[in-house]
């Protein structure tokens, strides 16, 4: 055989490389393109060099396959464009390399390279193989091709010979392995009994790793098991694995501050508050000053805005975290704190914790003593430090004592500087007491249930609940008083029931507690962090509607304060009740800032509110905008750049325009709580991960081959002869051949009731880049030919929407 691996193609020489690598490659022969005459006969001159090496081929049976230039490469594959022939006779391995050869000259090869843009057009070699009888075979992709994830790798597998697999006429077993622990994470079951082992999941997991090391890039193996053991059919680098880097979306608790659709002026508002208040939290905690520059993109990449939600990204959160000392325990702290179902894979959070691991113990230990130190010192302060944060808020919030209604621009800019210098840029008190309140609450709940069982938990329990002083408990204190000045008045009561407050404002009581709560309470309303969101003083309806409720239902329990505790703790341990007491005051005096300095924060927001509007009405009156609420479609940069002068773009209702435009696309998207991004996102398709879903009647569960959610008119095809599909329009189809190429290219995406992540209509899906699900049973029966349907490429779901 000749060693000028690139004349003979991509499959051959990825089948030399494996040879010489020493794995179990079955006995081969390549007759070269350049050997062929046109009609498909091998030249008379190399005939018998041809002839002398095929008879030297153990067997009695063979696969002849093609093994174009370009084929098997690192940007094109071109699964099942061309022919290959199995179970071929030793009589008949010139004709079938003849037919192999010709094929090349085929309409759908063609095609797929103008499809793909490669620029060869050269005629395949021939590749004569020894072919075993296997008694399972299939295909294992190193890297997950779905989901792109390096750390999870996937086989499929059928008992037998594999091609039925590969051209998806037989649904096959397929595994979610974890390549480093060959753990199985989820099995989607094929037809017929489960075809391996775990004996055997580990041999060709083992094996997949190995070659991808050796080939330099995630690979598509083919391999088959006969009583040998294993052996290796082909190897070829995954062309649709997306690479950059890599980007872990989650909507966690951040949609209860953010729900639904967010605009981009809060998200803007949002995102800069983020990046300046967490720089300076790094700061107080002691992490070095190198190490906070370092992740300055980290900082302004902690939430991301995708169809008007907001996101974090998990993986700057844990960059800031690897800042800090022992970072592996506190990465379970955070994704506790945020609220996180799913912690980060391994493979993410590996290059972070040998980073944070970096440098000798002492360095560690000495790291871990100034922060404990620190953390302790600012603790033992905080008191001191919440009284100084309260202070700047009244100064800030008080200054200049604008009166929104007349202020002009500059003023409004200016107040809005003045909340930026004093207070977003030192929000110590919120951010120490929050991380304080997390460790107390840990260590207080973990002591008392440890040490007190059922009644220390109780105990726990009843003193957070049952404290005073937290501002949340006065909102229904005074809603109560309201109501109970209206309860023996029917006259008011009905002007409860319509809403009206011009009605009720005939009873000087009841006014003077109306005002008096929306002067306090009043930026406390639904989604009170978006800037957008109507405030109890624009709508007064919930708080009317609840003092109606409170007037008209039987008053509820008085609460008794905090809870009364008699004796010791833990009866007989003394010391250890003096340890729970004092955590579980130091608790409970954590809960109770944390939850008023929420309050302090709604306060600036909803002041923050008051800017933007009076903004939008200023610019709407000078007829820069068209309406006061476009001022929302607008961010911080560009609102503050317009004002101050230093703004890209004059064209604020231009801009306005554009995006309302867009949110009346993105308030119907449906978006999952959690998605990967790989590479520029901009130009990223999200990955969903893998989830099985229930069945219904409209809703169908398959195995997601290629990301990405399309929803259109489904396209019943039987015939690819004689069907067509119009540009946009979602192919169903029973199965698929690599002929059907010219569908696919109109083709929005692809449902396949046969089919598995490596048949070709799951290869050729994922390189024109649509959703593609295949597995689904009975799909050209059960969705109608015309009707509107959703695909999601990487959950693997097809819906039916009428």
């Amino acid at each position: 055989m000749t060693t000028a691996y690139p004349a003979l193609g991509g499959k051959a020489a990825n089948l030399m490389r494996l040879s010489a690598m020493g794995w179990a490659v079955p006995d081969f022969h390549v007759i070269p393109s350049a050997d062929f005459k046109q009609t498909g006969e091998i030249a008379s001159e190399a005939i018998e060099r041809h002839r002398k090496a095929m008879a030297g081929l153990g067997g009695d049976i063979f696969a002849v396959r093609s093994s174009a230039i370009d084929e098997d490469g690192t940007d094109n594959s071109f699964a099942g464009q061309f022919l290959s022939l199995l179970h071929v006779s030793r009589n008949d391995l010139e004709a079938a390399a003849a037919k192999v050869y010709l094929s090349g000259a085929k309409a759908s090869v063609a095609a797929y390279r103008a499809q793909r843009g490669s620029g060869e057009n050269a005629a395949p070699s021939v590749i004569v193989q020894r072919m075993i009888v296997p008694l399972v075979a299939g295909v294992v992709f190193s890297t997950d091709p779905v989901t792109s994830r390096p750390d999870h790798m996937v086989i499929s597998a059928i008992s037998g010979v594999g091609e039925a697999l590969m051209a998806g006429t037989v649904n096959g077993w397929t595994y979610l392995v974890d390549s480093q622990s060959v753990e199985v994470l989820d099995t989607t079951p094929g037809e017929g009994d489960a075809p391996l082992s775990p004996a055997d999941i580990t041999a060709i997991a083992d094996a997949a790793r190995r070659i991808a090391a050796q080939m330099g890039a995630a690979q598509d193996i083919e391999w088959a098991i006969d009583a040998d053991g294993l052996h290796i059919l082909q190897s070829r680098p995954i062309t649709t694995i997306q690479t950059g880097a890599w980007r872990i979306w989650d909507n966690s608790n951040i949609v209860e501050s953010y729900p639904g659709w967010v605009s981009p002026l809060t998200f803007s508002f949002a995102r800069s508050v983020y990046a300046h208040v967490y720089r300076r939290l790094l700061a107080n905690l002691g992490a070095p000053k190198a190490a906070i520059a370092e992740r300055h993109a980290a900082f302004e990449g902690l939430l991301g805005r995708f169809e008007g939600r907001v996101y974090y990204e998990l993986g700057n959160w844990h960059r800031l975290l690897s800042a800090l000392p022992a970072y592996r325990l506190n990465a379970r702290f955070m994704d506790q704190m945020m609220g996180v179902d799913e912690p980060l894979p391994k493979a993410f959070t590996a290059p972070l914790e040998a980073q944070a691991g970096t440098g000798s113990r002492l360095a560690a230990g000495v790291r871990m003593a100034r922060a404990g130190f620190g953390l302790a010192t600012r603790s033992m302060l905080l008191g001191k430090t919440i009284k100084r944060f309260r202070a700047r808020l009244e100064r800030a919030l008080n200054q200049d004592a604008l009166d929104f209604t007349v202020a002009d621009l500059d003023a409004l800019a200016a107040h809005w500087r003045g909340l930026e210098r004093d207070l977003l840029s030192r929000w110590d008190a919120p951010l120490l007491n929050d991380l304080c309140c997390m460790i107390a609450v840990g260590l207080a709940r973990k002591c008392l249930t440890d040490w007190g069982g059922e009644r220390g938990a109780a105990i726990f329990n009843d003193t957070l609940i049952g404290q005073g002083e937290i501002v949340s408990a006065e909102p229904p204190q005074r809603i109560r008083a309201m109501a109970e000045s209206v309860s023996g008045n029917p006259k008011l009561l009905d002007a409860l029931r319509a809403r009206d407050l011009d009605a009720l404002r005939s009873d000087p009581a009841f006014a003077d507690q109306f005002d008096a709560y929306i002067e306090k309470f009043g930026d406390r309303c639904a989604a009170e962090l978006k800037l957008e969101s109507a405030t109890l003083e624009d709508d007064p309806a919930p708080v009317l509607d609840a003092v109606l409720a409170a007037a008209t239902r039987p008053a509820p329990r008085a609460e008794t304060g905090a809870a009364r505790i008699t004796g010791p703790l833990l009866p007989g341990r003394p010391v250890r009740s003096v340890i729970a007491g004092w955590l579980l005051g130091l608790a409970a005096r954590r809960v109770r800032d944390r939850e008023n300095l929420r309050f302090d924060r709604t306060r600036v927001f909803g002041r923050v509110r008051r800017i933007v509007r009076a903004m939008g009405a200023r610019l709407a009156d000078a007829g820069t905008l068209e309406r006061a609420d476009d001022v929302f479609y607008l961010t911080i940069d560009e609102l503050q750049g317009g004002v101050e002068g230093w703004g890209v773009s004059a064209n604020l209702s231009g801009l306005a325009k554009s995006r309302r435009k867009q949110a009346e696309t993105e308030h119907g998207a449906s978006l999952p709580d959690r998605f990967e991004t790989r590479g520029a996102v901009a130009t990223a398709t999200p990955i969903v991960p893998r989830k099985r879903i229930a069945e219904t009647g409209d809703h169908r569960a398959g195995l997601g081959c290629s990301a990405g959610r399309v929803t259109g008119v489904a396209r019943i095809v039987l015939d690819p002869v004689r069907a067509s599909v119009n540009a946009g329009e979602i192919l169903v189809a029973r199965n698929t051949d690599p002929g059907w190429i010219a569908l696919f290219a109109n083709a929005g995406a692809v449902v396949v009731e046969k089919g598995s992540i490596l048949s070709h209509s799951a290869i050729v899906a994922r390189e024109m880049g649509i959703p593609c699900v295949v597995g689904i049973k009975a799909v050209t029966d059960w969705i109608p030919d015309g009707a509107t349907i959703a695909v999601d490429g990487g959950a693997g779901t097809v819906r039916i929407i009428r």
